[in-house]
């Protein structure tokens, strides 16, 4: 048996692969043989068998033959300080023969001056350097920043340049092109302040758009939309509502609960709960309607035999004479407790 038909039965220690007959010169497929260390070495990566690190017999799949060298299909060959390396291609290249020359195009790449650029890139050379740089986030396909051919779905063209749906186009100072969004409700505008429609749940003023439960405003030109107080659904501005959500009512233009009164202090308006006993009132001073047995007294709510009086900037309940079940202050009943007679306004014993 001659020696080139032997092969060597390997065991794996390390980083290097180990063989039992150190004698043998030949080695596994993807290995070479080193005679000084006794060991097999890994091929470079594209070959299937070699003699060194520097020169294969054949290729794996995918793989190409050159100077007895294996490369990928999407790398190129180059010598570099007498030592042969593959390099990849540049990155739309499927063939090349070097960072700058590109035979064919990987898919959804063109092909332009024997190099690949993807479809929604533009071609650009700066001190001989070949490059691809994105083309304008709408535009599909341009030929530079400031050139687009075709647009994005949902991008509309306007002056060779490509915008969203829910933007406008403009120029920077600098005269460069450039889009910006439109105000958050405006579907469709030409400036930050010119809305031309609105999306859903938004309502057109003024040539802005703003939300349901929102109320716009305009400072020194500037327009904006600000959120309603809390519990409007429709306001005109953060002390008048119109609507109101879920169970709130409308009360002094705001929307508070049951039991509730808006009061306006410092230029804006809170809800405060009613005086004690009030189901309904307007301010701390005026009930509409009472709570358990409560009877309205004077727009207040008292007890029977009780009255509402003012004493010291607030209201209160006082006792009724002691002969009065309901009276309206300390000298005027309406009605007396059993053995009384009334005798102008005022409860006396019955004889």
């Amino acid at each position: 048996m001659s020696e080139s038909n032997l092969y060597l039965v390997h065991t794996v220690n390390s980083s290097a692969v180990s063989y039992s007959f150190f004698d043998y010169k030949s080695c596994h497929h993807s290995f070479d043989y080193n005679s000084a260390t006794l060991t097999c070495s890994y091929c470079p990566s594209r070959c299937d068998t070699c003699s060194s690190t520097q020169f294969c017999f054949n290729c794996l799949s995918g793989s190409y033959f050159i100077d007895d060298y294996c490369c990928g299909n999407s790398q190129y060959y180059l010598v570099v300080n007498s030592l042969k390396n593959c390099f990849d291609c540049p990155r739309g290249c499927y063939n090349c023969t070097s960072s700058s020359y590109c035979m064919t195009c990987l898919a959804n790449n063109y092909f332009i001056d024997d190099y690949c650029c993807g479809n929604s890139q533009f071609y650009i050379v700066v001190n001989t350097t070949k490059s691809c740089n994105n083309c304008p986030s709408g535009c599909y396909n341009c030929s530079s920043l400031e050139l687009c051919f075709t647009c994005r779905a949902n991008n509309f063209f306007i002056d060779d340049y490509c915008c969203g749906n829910s933007q406008y186009y403009y120029l920077k100072p600098n005269n460069s092109k450039a889009c910006g969004n439109c105000p958050t409700g405006c579907s469709t505008c030409n400036t930050s302040t010119y809305c031309f429609t609105c999306k859903t749940k938004n309502y057109f003023i003024d040539d802005y758009c703003c939300g349901v439960s929102q109320y716009y405003q305009a400072i020194n030109g500037t327009k904006s939309c600000h959120q309603c107080p809390t519990g409007c659904y429709n306001c005109s501005n953060s002390t008048y509502c119109f609507t109101c959500t879920g169970n709130l009512t409308i009360n002094n233009d705001y929307c508070c609960a049951l039991g509730q009164y808006a009061l306006l202090a410092n230029g804006s308006k809170s809800c405060r709960s009613c005086p004690s006993g009030c189901f309904n009132c307007s301010d701390s001073f005026t009930c509409y309607s009472c709570s358990g047995n409560l009877t309205l007294r004077d727009n207040f709510c008292c007890a029977e035999g009780r009255y509402a009086l003012l004493v010291n900037g607030s209201r209160t309940c006082a006792l009724c004479s002691s002969n009065c079940n309901n009276c309206s202050s300390a000298n005027i009943c309406f009605t007396c407790k059993p053995n009384f007679v009334m005798i102008n306004n005022f409860c006396c014993r019955s004889n």
